[in-house]
């Protein structure tokens, strides 16, 4: 007698939280090819489920699950809640401190610490303006340990919407340096 289990399988990356893509990116090469261990983690089940399904179906769900996991069309959130708390993205750039700067390059580029780089992008509101257009204020900066473990929790689009507001920004000003060279070497 067949013994059938449902499997929720995530559509997008709003479905997965950064944690989970955090242990598949920062696996060994041998599970991170693994379509049983990278569904495993995605649907939080055993590994050993998949061993009995049919090669078929196997595929279907790894091809959603690939889907989900894609760097693309992720919208830049500013705000999300958790647990009852309001968490915004920083409202002014130019004001980071220098350890929120140093901090947010060097989590960006690793892996592993995605989670303490949404730490420094995010802390809760603290004060918001509903008749100044919207202005608000986050926690100050205390470290990225302080709500990193909370940033594991956010869908990983949210993850990947700030990556591409700093990619777009890093694009936009290589652009206009590109710009500004071209038109002081034509004026010398």
């Amino acid at each position: 007698m067949k013994v059938k289990k449902e499997i929720n399988v995530p559509t997008s990356s709003e479905d997965i939280p950064l944690e989970v893509y955090q242990k598949i990116i920062t696996s060994d090469e041998k599970f991170r090819t693994d379509p049983y261990y990278v569904l495993a983690l995605l649907c939080g089940v055993d590994p050993s489920l998949f061993k009995s399904i049919r090669a078929q179906d196997l595929d279907n769900l790894m091809s959603k699950a690939e889907k989900a996991m894609r760097f693309e069309g992720n919208k830049f959130i500013p705000f999300w809640n958790c647990e009852g708390v309001k968490y915004g993205f920083h409202p002014n750039l130019e004001d980071m401190t220098f350890a929120e700067i140093t901090n947010l390059e060097k989590y960006m580029n690793e892996p592993e610490n995605y989670h303490k780089a949404m730490s420094v992008c995010f802390r809760p509101v603290v004060y918001e303006s509903k008749k100044l257009g919207g202005l608000y204020e986050i926690e100050s900066y205390q470290g990225s340990s302080e709500y990193s473990e909370v940033m594991k929790k956010i869908p990983l689009s949210y993850f990947f919407g700030v990556r591409t507001f700093f990619l777009t920004i890093g694009n936009e000003l290589n652009k206009i340096t590109i710009q500004y060279s071209r038109k002081n070497s034509e004026k010398k």
